[in-house]
């Protein structure tokens, strides 16, 4: 079947396939992370992670792939990647030769899930990193931070 196919459709495939996802984490902050369990799922095609992330005293003390789908039903990224998360304090570690696309997956689950045990203020700021046009001021009330929908004339 594969001489009916047109040459772009497999071109496409062919392209999709080796594109990478880029790695949306790096080194924790450990006074910014509360303690304790956090999951977090990432896909890029043609694989998927499902991470669990434990952290105590703002340092990840665990890392593990609870769910992964994709072309290879086993590769040695899954072991290893959690691993060096763990030891880096990071989700930006060195990929597994030859499973580069699953390796920042699993990096990018782990980080959709350390995501979740960021602090407030922080998650305030890298809004703000992401929309510059909106202002952060002090709330009078309680002095915390709070993200201004419409900034002020």
């Amino acid at each position: 079947m594969i001489g009916k196919t047109p040459w772009f459709v497999l071109a496409a495939f062919v392209v999709l396939a080796c594109s990478m996802p880029p790695v949306l984490g790096g080194r924790i902050n450990s006074a910014l992370v509360r303690d304790g369990e956090y999951t977090g799922k990432y896909r890029d095609f043609p694989n998927s992670a499902e991470v669990r992330v434990v952290v105590e005293d703002g340092k990840i003390v665990a890392c593990d792939v609870v769910d992964f789908g994709g072309v290879l039903k086993k590769t040695y990224a899954e072991d290893r990647i959690p691993d060096r998360i763990v030891d880096g304090q990071s989700t930006d570690v060195d990929a597994v030769s030859g499973a580069t696309n699953f390796s920042r997956v699993i990096m990018n689950a782990a980080q959709k899930a350390l995501d979740q045990a960021l602090a407030e203020e922080d998650l305030l700021e890298r809004d703000h990193h992401d929309h510059p046009e909106q202002e952060h001021e002090p709330d009078s009330v309680d002095g915390g931070v709070h993200l201004l929908v419409d900034p002020p004339a």
